[in-house]
């Protein structure tokens, strides 16, 4: 079960990272006595711009929409979409990447 209180950034930049074969909590420093930080960290760029991709759906996503709110004009469901994707991408803005 997803942790609903996390942001989807971190969420998927964990994901990119454990796929990757690394431990997303494991702790590193960009430099010799720099400060300690998760791994996860160095994904976030890649899980943002995997996110900013999925904001325009492809027709299999735009079918399987139009499919589950048959009773929704489609350009209803797209702005749902979007307005969801767009507060995954809003959670971590003014954070360093």
């Amino acid at each position: 079960m997803p942790d609903l209180a996390m942001s989807m950034i971190e969420r998927v930049a964990k994901a990119i990272c454990a796929r990757e074969y690394q431990d997303p909590n494991a702790l590193i420093n960009s430099y010799p006595d720099g400060p300690l930080y998760p791994v996860w960290k160095d994904f976030e760029r890649c899980a943002r711009a995997a996110i900013e991709e999925m904001r325009e759906p492809n027709k299999a996503m735009d079918d399987a929409g139009e499919e589950a709110i048959y009773d929704l004009p489609r350009h209803i469901a797209v702005m749902a979409y979007e307005a969801m994707l767009d507060a995954a991408l809003k959670e971590n803005e003014g954070q360093k990447a």
